[in-house]
């Protein structure tokens, strides 16, 4: 915690003056601002860190800053944070004071080699800031500070604690669950080590708060999770990914305080667990074309009708289910055991081995009334803001399969001679996978942003849909790219890892809306205006 002590910033002995570091003179100060009260005693990087950090203080502690204008309010420990990091001590002087003596006939003193055309007119900023710092004033207010920072600041770093839950799963998968891939694939299941490792970590639990025994993680913190699970075999990511994204985050959003005290403690360790179910024979993206039914009878709920491609059904304790009442389309939550449920037979998949896929079958299903999620009429809008999320975090298992085909192609092309050099050496193959890594890095930063802004209250209809397209796109083209590399073996079935990612990243561009939805959601929101991230 900062104290008055260790701060390099002395207060004023002289109220509303502040001595310039490049002059004896006084210099006006921002009046009413707490950057009044403060004083430079030094210059650099460090010592302009500190002076923000001087800032911060006031802020929290000062009954100035606490209510200082209400343009700086809201964003006064960011505005310290944002300064901090870009603007030394020099910058910050002029900024505040005023210029010195040399900084001020400097403004008025052409460059060499730079001669202006006078028919151009200086911008607004540049009209105003020689005049202003002949006046000893700041050349910005609030408001404008306050527009600067609603355009937002990029940190691209990832904290120390995420970086580390990120590289525990990672060890995880390419430990003690890649060395099974072969099994998994040939069994089509997943064996129970696997998954009691997963149960160690924490990862069933992951969208469950902590009040209900879960880790209760940020969306972005699941995205780094789900990226290091599109490592490893997809049955395993799939299995997770569903019982902890959309089969578990309607209940934490919607549900009521007695189902989320009946569910999710039991769903956290991986006890019971979760599915959710949408998908009909003849409505899958497009929801609007729902046929199950539940009619209302006295206490209970009755549905009727058939859900397709559910992942985790054989397994599943519970389902988020969707079914079209008199007010709309609903939400439910529907148990394993309810009478008239019941499961339909697997699906043979091209990939995704360890995960199961079968049909729900609702003939007269009853279900108690209290099984009704939030309020009626509003499952749609739930699905809708479910989905993004689980969009987003599938974009990033896209993103480690990617990686994962790259630095696999990578080693293969480093070690495999033709023509008397390795593979890498020949520009076509460099080029390729120079190639597959610019397009991965750019998906992975669109998955960040889609999960930061989730994580900021933003329904990200349009970033999580960007994200989902180009991250499962450039997985399918990134893969492919590595078997082209690989040449022959990578077309082996059991030989090669690459091959069977091959297999499992195909059903990105379909799962959770396929690539044409995902143009289409994209597509609708650019005619509602939303066409830039602000």
């Amino acid at each position: 915690m900062l104290t008055r002590e260790r701060c390099c910033y002395q207060p004023l002995p002289a109220a509303g003056t502040l001595t310039h570091p490049h002059s004896k003179r006084p210099a006006a100060a921002a009046v009413g601002t707490p950057a009044a009260s403060v004083l430079p005693r030094c210059r650099g990087q460090r010592e302009g860190t500190e002076f923000c950090a001087g800032m911060l203080y006031l802020f929290r502690e000062n009954s100035m800053g606490r209510h200082w204008c209400s343009a700086w309010a809201k964003r006064r420990e960011g505005a310290v944070k944002t300064i901090a990091r870009l603007i030394t001590a020099p910058v910050l002087a002029r900024f505040i004071l005023g210029p010195g003596p040399a900084q001020a006939a400097a403004l008025h003193r052409p460059r060499a080699g730079a001669a202006r055309d006078a028919s151009v007119p200086l911008s607004p900023l540049r009209q105003r800031a020689p005049r202003l710092h002949a006046q000893g004033q700041p050349c910005s207010n609030p408001r404008e500070t306050e527009a600067f920072l609603r355009e937002g600041t990029v940190d691209f770093s990832i904290a120390a604690e995420d970086r580390l839950l990120a590289d525990s799963v990672r060890n995880f998968v390419e430990e003690e669950v890649n060395p099974h891939w072969q099994q998994i694939d040939r069994e089509d299941r997943l064996p129970d080590e696997v998954i009691a490792g997963a149960k160690r970590l924490g990862l069933f639990g992951m969208s469950v708060p902590a009040e209900y025994g879960g880790l209760g993680l940020s969306v972005l913190q699941k995205a780094l999770v789900h990226e290091q699970l599109g490592r490893g075999p997809w049955g395993l990511a799939s299995f997770i990914s569903v019982h902890t994204g959309i089969g578990c985050v309607g209940i934490v959003r919607f549900g009521s305080p007695e189902q989320k005290q009946r569910y999710l403690p039991k769903m956290a360790t991986g006890e019971w667990l979760g599915s959710f179910a949408l998908t009909e024979p003849e409505a899958g993206s497009d929801a609007g074309a729902l046929k199950t039914r539940a009619e209302r009878q006295g206490d209970h709920w009755v549905l009727r009708g058939r859900k397709i491609f559910i992942t985790n059904a054989p397994l599943a304790h519970q389902f988020f289910l969707f079914a079209r009442t008199e007010r709309g389309i609903s939400a439910f939550i529907v148990d394993r055991d309810s009478p008239g449920l019941s499961i339909g037979s697997v699906f043979d998949t091209l990939g995704h081995q360890g995960s199961q896929i079968s049909e729900v079958i609702l003939d007269d299903c009853r279900i108690p009334a209290s099984a009704l999620v939030g309020e009626e009429g509003q499952g749609f809008e739930y699905a809708k803001r479910t989905l993004a999320e689980g969009r987003t975090t599938l974009a990033a298992r896209c993103v480690g399969a990617a990686q994962k085909a790259l630095e696999l192609a990578l080693a293969y092309a480093q070690q495999r001679h033709t023509f008397g050099k390795p593979l890498i050496e020949h520009q076509s193959i460099a080029f390729r996978l120079a190639q597959m890594s610019a397009r991965t890095e750019a998906a992975r930063l669109l998955v960040y942003r889609s999960a930061w802004l989730l994580d900021q209250g933003s329904a990200a209809i349009r970033e999580s849909s960007t994200a989902k397209l180009v991250a499962a796109e450039n997985a399918w083209q990134t893969v492919d790219d590595a078997m082209q590399i690989f040449g022959g073996n990578g077309y082996v079935r059991g030989e090669y890892m690459i091959e069977r990612i091959w297999r499992d990243v195909r059903v990105a561009r379909v799962y959770d809306g396929s690539s044409e939805v995902q143009q289409i959601v994209i597509a609708q929101r650019l005619r509602k205006g939303d066409v830039e991230t602000r």
